[in-house]
């Protein structure tokens, strides 16, 4: 924190309280502080120093924009670059603008059944953004996670499977390629 942001606090805090002048205080200069803060006050005190104290820790992904639609735009552009019409890729492994592997589609839906359909049916986005939204509804939680899950970790967890996020070695280098691909696609959608 600089001394710009330790002076609004200051500022603030100092709005917040009162200061008064007191008949026979034994405080210096006669005055005697009286503390009249809000329960308000205090979070808004609390959240401000927050805020300011963090102001500088803002990256690029701060400004992501924060739509499941937006994540989805970006990883088909970079699994099939935006290619709906039958892409297949990874040796065949993998179907549809989404790039998603069998074992990927039978896992979402064991977890969600209503998805209904066919492995081939990932050809057809709608279907595979079904798709895609259970296997984050089953990976990508805050339970499982213990935090929120960023864009970072569903795009993520999507190319590297429910165990992304612990990758290491040359897994984790290919993650941080995909996600780097990824954010530079969720960047250039944020400035259209």
């Amino acid at each position: 924190m600089d001394g710009t942001q330790g002076r609004k606090i200051a500022q603030n805090l100092g709005a917040a309280m009162k200061v008064r002048k007191h008949s026979g205080a034994t405080g210096v200069g006669n005055r005697r502080i009286i503390i009249g803060v809000k329960i308000t006050d205090m979070i808004f005190l609390l959240v401000s120093s927050f805020l300011l104290a963090n102001a500088s820790t803002v990256t690029a992904a701060d400004t992501l924009p924060d739509t499941t639609a937006s994540l989805l735009r970006a990883m088909r552009i970079v699994e099939s670059g935006g290619n709906d019409d039958g892409a297949v890729g990874d040796g065949g492994m993998a179907i549809g603008a989404y790039q998603i592997w069998k074992v990927y589609w039978k896992d979402a839906l064991e977890y969600d059944p209503s998805i209904g359909g066919v492995y081939k049916d990932c050809f057809n986005r709608a279907y595979s953004e079904r798709v895609i939204r259970a296997y984050w509804a089953r990976y990508a939680t805050k339970k499982r996670l213990g935090r929120i899950p960023t864009l970072e970790d569903r795009a993520r967890i999507h190319n590297g499977g429910p165990n992304a996020l612990k990758a290491t070695g040359n897994k984790k280098k290919n993650l941080d390629r995909y996600w780097h691909k990824v954010k530079k696609e969720l960047l250039s959608l944020s400035d259209d």
